[in-house]
């Protein structure tokens, strides 16, 4: 992996993993695209520096970007796509390594809402291909949809794991009231960060943003 492992073992096929291998593609939250290239280029990096031979560059490079729809803007720059259709490209040049597991970190959390739908719909046609994925997402509902396993982490610790329908279900409390706390704890975190506000601007209590902050942090704290 990109960072060593402090327990444990990741297996893949039944053999250790202990860092990057052709087998293996990772798409990165960022996107991590070269800005002075274009898409075709960029898609094609990997494969040129495994020494692909040309034509099946271009063979492959054309198939990808077919793939996430993106072949008509072959010849544009990063900067001349949406976010969306960056994070798309991505995923293009990580499938044009033929990969047998693909790592998503987060590939939409940095998306507004309408860009999300894009690409998960390209995700989607990935799983239903038979691609093997694996996710770090809180996009709850794809991963209902989508996903033949899931694990909750909180904390650092594995919560729950299992079958969408039993993690990502009505019925699972734990896990909806692991939401509602966190819910709680934004706008308890707002509401004391507008009251710290006001009595800042009043000249009331010196200490009013501390006290905010220790809200927001899950903290006990009381305003006098």
């Amino acid at each position: 992996g990109l960072v060593p492992a402090t327990a444990g073992q990741v297996r893949v096929n039944g053999r250790v993993v202990t860092g990057p291998g052709p087998e293996r593609a990772f798409v990165f939250q960022d996107f991590a695209l070269m800005p002075w290239a274009t898409v075709m280029r960029n898609v094609a990096f990997g494969l040129e520096e495994r020494g692909v031979k040309r034509a099946e560059v271009e063979r492959r490079v054309e198939a990808a970007l077919g793939l996430v729809g993106l072949a008509h803007l072959a010849e544009r720059r990063p900067s001349q796509l949406s976010g969306g259709q960056q994070q798309r490209v991505a995923i293009a040049r990580s499938l044009a390594m033929q990969p047998k597991v693909m790592l998503f970190d987060e590939v939409t959390s940095a998306l507004d809402p309408e860009l999300t739908g894009e690409v998960l719909l390209v995700m989607e046609k990935l799983a239903k291909g038979g691609m093997t994925m694996l996710l770090v997402t809180h996009e709850m509902n794809f991963a209902r949809q989508v996903s033949s396993e899931v694990v909750f982490l909180h904390q650092g610790q594995v919560e729950e794991a299992g079958v969408p329908r039993e993690v990502l279900g009505e019925q699972n409390y734990f896990l909806w009231e692991h939401l509602v706390a966190s819910l709680q704890r934004i706008f308890a975190g707002v509401g004391a960060a507008m009251m710290a506000e006001t009595e800042l601007s009043n000249g009331q209590h010196p200490d009013a943003l501390e006290l905010a902050q220790q809200v927001v942090d899950g903290q006990s704290a009381e305003v006098t």
